[in-house]
Protein backbone atom coordinates (compact mmCIF):
# COMPACT_ATOMS: atom_id res chain seq x y z
CA UNK A 1 0.00 0.00 0.00
CA UNK A 2 1.38 3.41 -0.91
CA UNK A 3 1.94 6.02 1.79
CA UNK A 4 -0.69 8.23 0.13
CA UNK A 5 -3.28 5.44 0.32
CA UNK A 6 -2.33 4.81 3.93
CA UNK A 7 -2.91 8.48 4.76
CA UNK A 8 -6.28 8.38 2.96
CA UNK A 9 -7.23 5.21 4.85
CA UNK A 10 -6.41 6.93 8.13
CA UNK A 11 -8.85 9.68 7.19
CA UNK A 12 -6.27 12.28 6.25
CA UNK A 13 -7.74 14.44 3.53
CA UNK A 14 -5.32 16.72 1.71
CA UNK A 15 -4.20 17.77 -1.73
CA UNK A 16 -1.54 15.80 -3.60
CA UNK A 17 1.18 18.36 -2.77
CA UNK A 18 0.37 18.31 0.95
CA UNK A 19 0.27 14.50 0.94
CA UNK A 20 3.66 14.35 -0.76
CA UNK A 21 5.10 16.79 1.80
CA UNK A 22 3.65 14.74 4.67
CA UNK A 23 5.09 11.52 3.25
CA UNK A 24 8.47 13.18 2.64
CA UNK A 25 8.52 14.44 6.25
CA UNK A 26 7.60 10.99 7.55
CA UNK A 27 10.28 9.32 5.42
CA UNK A 28 12.97 11.84 6.37
CA UNK A 29 12.24 11.57 10.09
CA UNK A 30 12.13 7.80 9.86
CA UNK A 31 15.48 7.37 8.07
CA UNK A 32 17.29 10.64 8.74
CA UNK A 33 17.88 12.63 11.89
CA UNK A 34 20.00 15.58 12.94
CA UNK A 35 22.69 15.23 15.58
CA UNK A 36 23.99 18.22 17.55
CA UNK A 37 27.46 17.73 19.03
CA UNK A 38 28.30 18.84 22.57
CA UNK A 39 31.87 18.50 23.79
CA UNK A 40 35.33 18.12 22.31
CA UNK A 41 35.99 14.38 22.30
CA UNK A 42 35.98 14.23 18.48
CA UNK A 43 38.00 17.38 17.65
CA UNK A 44 39.09 18.10 14.87
CA UNK A 45 36.59 15.82 13.09
CA UNK A 46 33.61 17.22 15.03
CA UNK A 47 33.50 20.36 17.15
CA UNK A 48 31.19 21.55 19.87
CA UNK A 49 28.02 22.91 18.24
CA UNK A 50 28.39 21.01 14.95
CA UNK A 51 25.17 19.66 13.48
CA UNK A 52 25.25 16.60 11.25
CA UNK A 53 22.66 14.60 9.36
CA UNK A 54 22.67 10.93 10.25
CA UNK A 55 21.07 8.03 8.42
CA UNK A 56 19.34 5.37 10.50
CA UNK A 57 21.10 2.17 9.53
CA UNK A 58 22.78 -0.92 10.90
CA UNK A 59 25.30 -0.89 8.03
CA UNK A 60 28.62 0.66 8.92
CA UNK A 61 32.32 0.07 8.44
CA UNK A 62 35.69 1.11 9.79
CA UNK A 63 36.11 4.88 9.66
CA UNK A 64 32.38 5.73 9.85
CA UNK A 65 31.16 8.16 12.48
CA UNK A 66 28.34 6.40 14.31
CA UNK A 67 25.68 7.46 16.83
CA UNK A 68 24.84 5.00 19.60
CA UNK A 69 23.25 4.96 23.03
CA UNK A 70 25.76 5.73 25.77
CA UNK A 71 26.73 2.59 27.71
CA UNK A 72 25.50 2.54 31.32
CA UNK A 73 29.06 3.10 32.56
CA UNK A 74 29.11 6.63 31.11
CA UNK A 75 25.38 7.44 30.84
CA UNK A 76 24.11 10.46 32.76
CA UNK A 77 20.97 12.59 32.58
CA UNK A 78 22.55 14.90 30.01
CA UNK A 79 24.53 12.20 28.18
CA UNK A 80 22.34 9.63 26.46
CA UNK A 81 24.04 9.36 23.06
CA UNK A 82 27.64 9.26 21.82
CA UNK A 83 29.27 9.84 18.43
CA UNK A 84 32.51 7.95 17.84
CA UNK A 85 34.52 6.60 14.93
CA UNK A 86 34.40 2.89 14.14
CA UNK A 87 37.92 1.55 14.73
CA UNK A 88 37.19 -2.11 13.97
CA UNK A 89 34.33 -4.53 13.41
CA UNK A 90 34.51 -8.21 14.33
CA UNK A 91 31.84 -10.89 14.45
CA UNK A 92 30.92 -13.42 17.12
CA UNK A 93 30.02 -17.06 16.45
CA UNK A 94 26.38 -16.12 15.84
CA UNK A 95 27.43 -13.63 13.15
CA UNK A 96 26.57 -10.54 15.20
CA UNK A 97 28.90 -7.57 14.90
CA UNK A 98 31.09 -6.39 17.76
CA UNK A 99 32.30 -2.81 17.23
CA UNK A 100 35.30 -1.01 18.68
CA UNK A 101 34.66 2.75 18.74
CA UNK A 102 37.21 5.48 19.38
CA UNK A 103 37.26 9.21 19.93
CA UNK A 104 40.00 11.41 18.51
CA UNK A 105 41.48 12.53 21.82
CA UNK A 106 43.10 10.68 24.72
CA UNK A 107 40.41 12.06 27.07
CA UNK A 108 37.56 10.69 24.95
CA UNK A 109 35.24 8.11 26.51
CA UNK A 110 35.33 5.20 24.07
CA UNK A 111 35.89 1.43 23.86
CA UNK A 112 39.08 1.78 25.87
CA UNK A 113 36.88 2.74 28.86
CA UNK A 114 33.57 0.93 28.40
CA UNK A 115 34.54 -1.92 26.06
CA UNK A 116 33.28 -2.76 22.60
CA UNK A 117 29.64 -2.27 21.69
CA UNK A 118 27.22 -4.51 19.82
CA UNK A 119 26.40 -3.48 16.26
CA UNK A 120 22.68 -3.44 17.05
CA UNK A 121 23.32 -0.60 19.54
CA UNK A 122 24.27 1.73 16.68
CA UNK A 123 21.43 4.07 15.79
CA UNK A 124 22.92 5.57 12.63
CA UNK A 125 25.86 6.83 10.61
CA UNK A 126 26.72 10.53 10.26
CA UNK A 127 27.21 11.68 6.69
CA UNK A 128 26.50 15.36 6.11
CA UNK A 129 27.26 18.67 7.83
CA UNK A 130 24.24 20.90 8.47
CA UNK A 131 25.84 23.84 10.20
CA UNK A 132 28.46 24.76 12.71
CA UNK A 133 27.38 26.79 15.70
CA UNK A 134 30.48 27.15 17.83
CA UNK A 135 29.91 28.19 21.40
CA UNK A 136 26.11 28.25 21.15
CA UNK A 137 23.82 26.02 23.13
CA UNK A 138 21.76 24.02 20.67
CA UNK A 139 17.99 23.98 20.84
CA UNK A 140 16.28 20.58 20.71
CA UNK A 141 15.88 19.40 17.14
CA UNK A 142 12.41 19.32 15.63
CA UNK A 143 12.76 15.68 14.57
CA UNK A 144 13.34 14.40 18.09
CA UNK A 145 17.02 13.98 17.32
CA UNK A 146 19.64 13.30 19.92
CA UNK A 147 22.22 15.71 21.19
CA UNK A 148 25.45 13.83 21.57
CA UNK A 149 28.96 14.05 23.02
Amino acid sequence: MSDYRLLKRLGVSMGAGAAAAAVAGYVSSRWLFIVTVHGSSMVPVLSDGDRRVARRTKRFRRGNLVVFGAPRAVQTDDLEWLVKMVASVTYDLAGKSIVEVRGTTEQSWDSRHFGNIRGDQIEGVLFETCSRRRGQAAAPDSMGSPSVR
